[in-house]
């Protein structure tokens, strides 16, 4: 008796394969390691940067003025509307 498999997916009918990527080639490893190592020596650089850059903003953050409260606009008093009246026929 043949079991039938249940998925909780919806079907695929078209769906494709990804294409298995070459190996890396000798020079791009080579500009891999390149480009890794400079990143290695400039990251403690970067990172200064980066913390300077927050200290910055929060100093300039205090400093900025509070905006002014936003006050209600006044409308002109509406007169109340009472019962109307049934517009007069046509004749």
């Amino acid at each position: 008796m043949r079991r039938e498999r249940y998925s909780l997916r919806a079907p695929q009918p078209h769906r494709r394969r990804i294409a298995r990527v070459a190996p890396p080639t000798a020079t791009q490893l080579a500009w891999r390691a390149r480009i890794e190592s400079v990143l290695r020596v400039a990251g403690p650089a970067l990172d200064l940067v980066l913390a300077a850059g927050d200290r910055l903003s929060r100093v300039v953050d205090r400093q900025a003025p509070l905006p002014e409260p936003v006050l209600p606009i006044a409308l002109p008093p509406q007169r109340a509307v009472g019962a109307g009246t049934a517009p007069a026929p046509h004749a």
